[in-house]
């Protein structure tokens, strides 16, 4: 690999409004249970983001510079303005399983994501779906295979230009990562990062 520990890639951290996104970046960041709940058990959690946030992290042999992009479609044009300002590199796209009504839609926004027109070189996608061990339920009897087809992730394969596709769950319904799951993640996410260099080809 062609990486440097000091050379930044910039990534977008993207889905539907409320879908976990800046709770998993500052979990993910902090490495510790920064979000609370409350005396009902829920989640007293980041509010909606107005705009993005932006936080660096080091992961693999990179240094991740993450865009935490607002899900709201009013802020859509936010998109726009870090994609022509910033080379980015890869695309961490979140789905709330807690709105499996929404997956259509989380799948249309992903589409319309990667036709971003400022997007010149292939990127690598990392899809996270954010189970709530609340609502297990709805989602324990679908595997990831079969989100994978919901999210037409083999189309958005062939059609788009990405160079590294993978997902996994991830479950912040207690607003922490346990030490099983950060260490799944890590590893996916190292996988991730690694995909980010300019020589790096999917087996």
């Amino acid at each position: 690999m062609g990486g440097t520990q000091s050379e930044v890639k910039y990534v977008l951290l993207y889905g539907l409004k409320g879908c976990g996104k800046t709770l998993m970046l500052y979990n993910l960041h902090a490495k510790i249970k920064i979000f609370e709940t409350d005396n009902k058990n829920k989640s007293s959690g980041p509010a909606p983001t107005e705009g993005f946030n932006y936080e660096e992290k080091k992961i693999g042999n990179y240094k991740l510079g993450i865009f935490d992009v607002s899900g709201d479609p009013m802020q859509y044009d936010i998109l726009s303005i870090i994609t022509r300002s910033v080379n980015i590199s890869g695309i961490i796209f979140m789905v709330s399983l807690d709105q499996l009504d929404e997956l259509k839609e989380a799948q249309q926004a992903l589409k319309l994501l990667l036709s971003n027109e400022f997007f010149t070189k292939k990127l690598s996608l990392f899809v996270l779906y954010n189970r709530s061990s609340e609502n297990k339920e709805s989602w324990e009897w679908m595997s990831k295979e079969l989100f994978n087809k919901q999210m037409k992730l083999d189309y958005i394969q062939e059609n788009f230009k990405i160079k590294y596709i993978e997902s996994c769950f991830h479950d912040c319904s207690i607003c922490e990562i346990s030490l099983n799951e950060q260490e799944q993640i890590s590893t996916k996410l190292k996988e991730f990062a690694n995909s980010l260099d300019e020589n790096y080809k999917q087996d």
